[in-house]
């Protein structure tokens, strides 16, 4: 069940291109799964909240790690220990977890952010995690998840950390002579497309991002073209889903 409260700030900080934020809300991070959003809003302009992946939570405490792109996340990403954040979560439908045998994680650039709770939790399987970026500024906490799965595969564009070239090229070579039991993939909607032709009939799990003014199934602001005709909500159907219900060819 979604709490709406609000809550103050733990810390902040810079994590090379992007920005760590930790804040204090207990009812959430007790009830939160792994890629599950919050709403986080600071009641004045600009006016609308804004949806944050919840990246981790840790004794009362949740992270989120976002890029500094437009107004609101700037106003976020200037906030200091103690100021007051008014947040509204856990919302949205999370990953499966599976229990046994190796899964496979993708993620490109911020779309890390949902995979370090994730990850936590999934340990024990040992996953393994494809991570992309264009350059090492969108390569953070390589650490955290080198100690948490089997395998860390690491591309950047530019080759300025890890091998050269994009993520779906290591994906391909592991996919063609592995089956996991499942494939969870954030990022660009470019990359998760070719994340699903690459897996085939394998079970794969999406993050999709869009722009959402509520949250909760109300504005209709976050529907993409899902299923065999219409449009699905991300805050409510998602914004975990199968790659087989995304209608691609329709998805601008």
């Amino acid at each position: 069940m979604p709490h709406y409260l609000t809550a103050q700030v733990v810390s902040i900080e810079p994590l090379k291109e992007y920005v760590r934020l930790a804040i204090k809300a207990e009812p959430i991070a007790k009830e939160m799964r792994p890629g599950q959003f919050a709403m986080l809003s600071l009641g004045c302009e600009p006016l609308l909240p804004r949806p944050f992946s919840i990246a981790m939570e840790e004794r009362g405490v949740l992270y989120f790690v976002f890029q500094s792109l437009g107004k609101g996340t700037a106003r976020l990403a200037s906030l200091r220990p103690g100021d007051s954040v008014k947040i509204l979560g856990p919302l949205g439908r999370a990953f499966s977890e599976v229990t046994d045998m190796r899964p496979v994680i993708v993620a490109g650039g911020r779309g890390i952010a949902p995979f370090f709770e994730l990850v936590r939790r999934l340990q024990r399987c040992a996953p393994v995690l494809f991570y992309g970026g264009r350059t090492q500024g969108q390569i953070v906490e390589t650490g955290f998840f080198a100690r948490r799965t089997h395998e860390m595969v690491v591309t950047t564009e530019d080759g300025s950390m890890g091998t050269k070239g994009l993520i779906t090229e290591p994906i391909a070579a592991y996919l063609s002579d592995h089956r996991p039991p499942i494939v969870y993939a954030c990022g660009p909607h470019a990359l998760l497309h070719k994340v699903a032709d690459l897996a085939g009939d394998i079970r794969t799990e999406l993050s999709m991002e869009a722009n959402m003014a509520c949250g909760f199934g109300i504005c209709m602001g976050c529907a993409i073209p899902a299923g065999e005709a219409g449009f699905k909500r991300v805050c409510v159907d998602g914004p975990i889903f199968s790659s087989r219900d995304i209608r691609w060819k329709d998805l601008k």
